[in-house]
């Protein structure tokens, strides 16, 4: 994106939450913007990362995703905000049911046996859904501010594309993980925010510097957003790399 998108929230951050899942109440531990942050939140954002990454519910396993469950609410918060600041409503529903069963499908889970699975686990499928809803709610926001920017180019796309398939052995492809963060209007306060960033990665390591700065929703998964072609990649990318 050649232009930059403000966006102004509180954030309450939250240090070194000792979780514990015996104790068990439905108080306020956070705030972003007018939504808050209960301890039933934490404790259903945990459960949740643990049940899709198909790991225990040991009190080991919730100390290591505690930081990661904040930070995930918190995401999710922030761009509740925004979206309710525009109006955003609508989302694709083929993409939400394509995600869900493939959630499902991953979990041999049959959606029909969801919800009541999801129970038993002590997870709120609503809230799963709801959650999702949000992400695609929020890419509607990001194409609507940035649709009159886009072109595309179909001839010059399928030259390079029949160019590429004549040489398979061309053909390169990098496993990507990205750092996603809100651009503030202070140059120095963005330029502070990215060295940290830096001196994270080298002294605590690329998945650190994620769980504690990321906004996206790769964050769940170390900021890992996939495979990507050589020829998918701008230019800017590929010198980078």
């Amino acid at each position: 994106m050649k232009k930059k998108i403000f966006f102004i929230f509180l954030f309450l951050n939250i240090i070194n939450i000792n979780y514990c899942l015996s104790s068990i109440n439905n108080s306020i531990i956070g705030k972003v913007g007018k939504e808050i942050i209960t301890q039933y939140d934490l404790e259903n954002e945990i459960k949740t990362i643990l049940f899709l990454g198909r790991q225990n519910l040991t009190q080991e396993n919730i100390d290591k995703v505690t930081k990661l469950a904040m930070n995930s609410i918190v995401r999710k918060l922030i761009k509740k905000n925004e979206i309710e600041k525009y109006k955003i409503t609508k989302y694709s529903e083929q993409d939400l049911e394509n995600y869900t069963l493939n959630v499902l499908s991953q979990l041999n889970i049959k959606k029909t046996n969801a919800k009541e699975i999801f129970k038993k686990n002590g997870i709120d499928y609503q809230k799963f859904i709801e959650n999702y809803k949000i992400e695609l709610m929020w890419n509607t926001l990001i194409y609507s501010l940035y649709k009159n920017q886009l072109t595309v180019n179909t001839v010059q796309i399928e030259n390079e594309l029949n160019k590429e398939l004549k040489d398979k052995s061309k053909f390169k492809e990098y496993n990507l993980s990205e750092i996603q963060i809100i651009q503030g209007p202070n140059k120095d306060e963005v330029n502070k925010l990215i060295n940290n960033i830096y001196n994270t990665i080298q002294n605590e390591g690329f998945e650190e510097a994620v769980t504690k700065y990321s906004i996206s929703n790769s964050a769940g998964n170390n900021g890992n957003i996939g495979w990507f072609s050589e020829s998918s990649l701008s230019k800017i990318y590929i010198e980078k790399i």
